[in-house]
């Protein structure tokens, strides 16, 4: 029998903007998960550990169709209200997935993570891999995260089971002349690769290090700005977490962000409502050029086109990129590329009009991303972090993307 996720049963009560699906800007571009778009039924979800003391709630926790059927805060807290520090086990002991091998390979994943990503958990009641889930995201009215499984798998046996449709989103830019890309980057090289579905490579738990951290920095952000380090220790467990969420509206770490340090760009906040939501491109819309797009940003204090999303965006990619390098030395590449005129195209063919590497070491992003992260770690002193972030350096205009790895 199909179990129903809440998506649907809440669609009339949750705003649509407050909704985080993601996976990290234009890696993963994100939008609403009530879209209709999604599918908001999960067949065979298991939990991943038989013994857990939450083992016969999960399911129904993260399935209710209604916000009266909302588990307590009592029968299913917050990570955060298992103790001072999170292990590996408590995050397990709240995993479902569709396919037993997800539980194992996420166990290992988690088992090399740094603590400081481990302990972002706290603020979660749930975690679901699932071979059906694209794009990832993050839900508030249950805090439980949803997996895309193909960061996890190894084995072709294992990607043989996981979804290959595309990102329903994937088309929304189709009519504006500009293409916004993005990469991680360490020691000047990828940081990591894309790997296929559909072929017979395989790969290693190395291959997948680097890309899931980026992704669960994400929707763990989500998960820390609706229920913030400074207040959920002291929610009544008498609640249920939907209750805790609609209380919380006014402590969100991007609600902070917005009243403090707002986003002025007009023109990139209605271009996100194309490019992220799939509104139909005005015609002034359609004869930006790479290069204007790319200015406008550079004009503004944002490190990514998502961030004008919505506010909950906007913290997340502040807090992704700033926490990759912190924790792995890895570099953001954004770069905005006129569309180009063929078919069979290769990366010759996409010609870099603006870009820059580590737009976090902006003055003035570096100033909103170290509020975002000081939130979120409250005893940690990140300051000389911060100072020492060199200023974005500017990519090879006029190369092709692939050259634009190496700095000018």
């Amino acid at each position: 029998m199909k179990k129903r996720i809440l998506l649907k049963g809440l669609i009339g009560v949750l705003s649509m903007s407050l909704l985080a699906a993601c996976g990290g800007g234009s890696d993963d571009p994100a939008s609403d998960p009530a879209d209709n778009s999604f599918d908001s039924t999960l067949d065979g979800l298991q939990p991943y550990v038989s013994t857990s003391p939450y083992a016969n709630i999960l399911n129904d926790c993260v399935s209710a169709e209604t916000t009266d059927e909302v588990c307590l805060l009592s029968d299913l807290p917050l990570l955060i209200e298992e103790g001072d520090s999170i292990t590996v086990d408590d995050v397990m002991d709240r995993l479902l997935v569709s396919h037993e091998w997800m539980g194992v390979r996420f166990r290992q994943w988690l088992e090399i993570m740094p603590n400081d990503l481990l302990q972002l958990f706290s603020a979660v009641t749930t975690v679901v891999i699932d071979a059906e889930v694209r794009p990832s995201f993050y839900y508030p009215a249950t805090s439980t995260i949803y997996l895309d499984a193909a960061y996890f798998w190894l084995t072709v046996e294992e990607k043989s089971v996981i979804s290959t449709e595309e990102d329903y989103r994937s088309e929304f830019s189709n009519d504006l002349a500009f293409i916004s890309f993005s990469r991680h980057v360490l020691d000047s090289e990828y940081a990591w690769f894309n790997y296929s579905l559909t072929d017979n490579e395989e790969r290693g738990l190395a291959d997948t290090y680097l890309n899931a951290a980026r992704l669960l920095l994400h929707e763990l952000l989500h998960a820390n700005d609706f229920f913030p380090p400074s207040e959920s220790p002291y929610l009544s467990q008498q609640q249920t977490i939907y209750d805790a969420y609609l209380a919380l509206e006014d402590e969100r770490i991007s609600t902070q962000l917005v009243a403090d340090m707002p986003l002025e760009s007009e023109v990139l906040a209605d271009l996100a409502q194309v490019m992220f939501f799939g509104e139909t491109a005005t015609l002034q819309q359609q004869l930006l050029t790479a290069a204007e797009v790319g200015e406008e940003l550079e004009s503004d204090n944002a490190n990514d086109t998502y961030a004008y999303s919505n506010a909950r965006e906007d913290a997340a990619m502040l807090f992704q990129e700033a926490m990759m390098k912190y924790l792995f030395d890895v570099d953001r590449d954004i770069a905005y590329i006129d569309v180009p005129v063929g078919d069979d195209l290769i990366c010759d063919d996409y010609i870099v009009a603006w870009g820059q590497r580590g737009r976090i070491g902006d003055s003035e992003v570096k100033t909103r991303a170290q509020f975002v992260v000081e939130e979120v770690y409250l005893d940690q002193d990140f300051s000389l972090f911060f100072q020492d972030l060199a200023y974005p350096s500017d990519l090879q205009i006029n190369a092709n993307w692939c050259e634009a790895l190496v700095l000018p």
